[in-house]
């Protein structure tokens, strides 16, 4: 999904996402490019940090960055 920026009388095109402070776990999983089913399970054995919003299950997006950061840094 992209958003209209307006800027000086000029508009850009940007990533919603950019800006989201919470995805949902499909959203998660696509980032990190792997299956919904196995993002679930990483949340159900509180590998990728997760919150519950109602029914809503939420990765917030500096938990999302911090996983990358550190797979990123162990390897």
């Amino acid at each position: 999904m992209l958003l209209v920026v307006v800027e000086h009388k000029e508009q850009r095109m940007i990533p919603v996402d950019r800006y989201l402070p919470l995805f949902s776990v499909e959203q998660a999983a696509a980032r990190l490019g792997i299956s919904r089913a196995f993002a679930y399970q990483l949340v159900a054995r509180g590998e990728l940090p997760a919150l519950r919003l109602g029914r809503r299950i939420v990765v917030p997006r500096h938990a999302l960055d911090e996983l990358v950061a550190r797979a990123s840094s162990a390897s």
